[in-house]
């Protein structure tokens, strides 16, 4: 563990800062303008009230995170963030930053900000922007939230509270929940509060989301984005959700998608919602339970490479990176080398490995398509995977391993001219013997495997098996 001093990097974009610890975690606030890379999942629950990382308006002591920040599709679990912040989520403010790859389960945000307006808060972010008119220089990308609870002022969302010049892609809200706790301008959406100035949100869905509003009025209200404003753009997204109000509530601003276009700039395309939800909405589509589950209902959607559906049994899902991890027992090295590593689904994913020169390659272990052949490849599945390179003692020196495939094709022929099926083990040495005359390194090749794998008996078929098995041929 690295106890909060980073298992490595330097934090640039190619030596990122790797967090593999709460402790990690929290440092990352100090460093807000670098990168950083996740290779554990992570439980928060040592920190009994989590500071958001990045909130200049809590002290005034850490700036916005303007980094990047990748999880690799590891987990960050049981955050608990309450009391008084402005800005609250796993993240406070992000401006100019990148959050990627980032999973994120059990998590309670309950904030109450001691000023008289304003604030924002989401599992994720309160609030992501960028400072520049159109400069688009903030993303969230393959971002998961489940089980979660969110329950704030002003602006609140499941995934991130207010985003701003920036990109949402491919990430979703699932069986949560978020409340509000003031009426008037209050902005409460399943995936995020209040979107404006250009922000774009692309292939994203919010499902088994519950609103629960306690006060009688909201300034937006949806079961996927409260309120949008200034040319937001919203296309390939779908909601599944309900909402709950008090008797007497003022559902002026509540559709069931989008909960108001305050200057009618929206640009909204193929999106769907569940007719259950309470509401209709004029910028969605309502679909049946039964059309969700069916592709042909997805109009210019991307089932090849974004998204995928089990027809008749599912709403669709996204596609997202799949981490392939590389592990080695023994000695030896692989191609890639030994880590984690994400790809897309049904990608084909070039394995090698190679023996140390004390050591051989036995097999891999996983779901390649050749376990015995130490160059071997697998097909990324929906779910992540672990491959394991497995070497033993007992090899001989790597520089003889073209020798030996050469001389193995010249054993062949030896043995094929001996027509006695019962011929001895003796004729067949005899033929070592032989090849090892003008090699001059063979006999000691075969002394070093009589040493560590056995006695060869002189049978020819037990010699190839071995190489087959140490991967020097196929």
């Amino acid at each position: 563990m690295a106890g909060g001093l980073f298992g490595g990097g330097s934090g640039t974009e190619l030596d990122p800062y790797i967090v593999e610890d709460a402790a990690d975690l929290n440092a990352v606030r100090y460093f807000s303008s670098s990168f950083f890379e996740q290779t554990k999942d992570i439980d928060l629950t040592t920190y009994s009230n989590w500071r958001p990382i990045g909130d200049p308006y809590n002290d005034g002591s850490e700036d916005d995170f303007g980094g990047t920040y990748n999880g690799k599709r590891y987990l960050i679990k049981n955050i608990n963030c309450s009391g008084d912040y402005y800005f609250a989520g796993l993240f406070g403010v992000a401006k100019n930053a990148t959050l990627k790859n980032i999973n994120l389960d059990n998590i309670t945000i309950s904030v109450e900000p001691s000023y008289s307006y304003g604030g924002a808060c989401g599992s994720l972010v309160g609030m992501i922007w960028s400072p520049i008119s159109g400069s688009m220089l903030s993303f969230i990308s393959n971002c998961t939230v489940k089980n979660s609870s969110v329950t704030g002022r002003d602006y609140v969302g499941g995934l991130c509270g207010d985003a701003e010049y920036c990109t949402v892609e491919k990430s979703y809200v699932i069986d949560s929940s978020i409340a509000n706790i003031q009426s008037g301008m209050v902005d409460v959406g399943a995936l995020i509060g209040f979107a404006g100035y250009d922000a774009i949100i692309s292939n994203c869905y919010c499902n088994g989301v519950l609103i629960n509003i306690t006060s009688l009025e909201c300034y937006g209200l949806s079961c996927f984005v409260g309120r949008v404003y200034s040319g937001a753009k919203v296309n390939n997204c779908y909601a599944v959700g309900s909402i709950s109000t008090p008797i007497g509530f003022d559902d002026s601003y509540t559709n069931a998608f989008i909960g108001y276009d305050y200057d009618e700039s929206a640009e909204v395309s193929n999106c769907y919602y569940n007719g259950t939800i309470n509401y209709s909405d004029n910028y969605a589509i309502s679909k049946t339970t039964t059309e969700m589950m069916y592709q042909e209902t997805f109009t210019d959607w991307n089932f090849n490479d974004i998204w995928r559906i089990n027809e008749g049994e599912s709403y669709p899902l996204l596609r997202l990176p799949i981490r392939l991890t590389v592990v080695i027992s023994g000695t030896g090295i692989t191609t890639p080398e030994v880590g984690a590593y994400l790809y897309q689904e049904s990608e084909v994913v070039i394995l090698s490995a190679t023996a140390g020169e004390e050591s051989r390659f036995v097999n891999w272990e996983g779901n390649v398509i050749n376990t015995k052949s130490a160059n071997t490849t697998i097909t990324i599945g929906t779910a992540d995977e672990t491959v394991i390179a497995v070497f033993v003692p007992g090899g001989f020196n790597a520089n003889l391993a073209g020798i030996i495939t050469k001389d193995i094709k010249s054993l062949t022929f030896k043995r094929a001219s001996h027509t006695d099926s019962k011929q001895s083990a003796d004729a067949v040495n005899d033929n070592f013997r032989q090849v090892s005359t003008y090699t001059g390194t063979v006999t000691k090749t075969l002394k070093q495997y009589n040493q560590n794998l056995g006695t060869l008996n002189g049978n020819i078929e037990e010699i190839r098996q071995i190489l087959i098995d140490a991967g020097i041929i196929v």
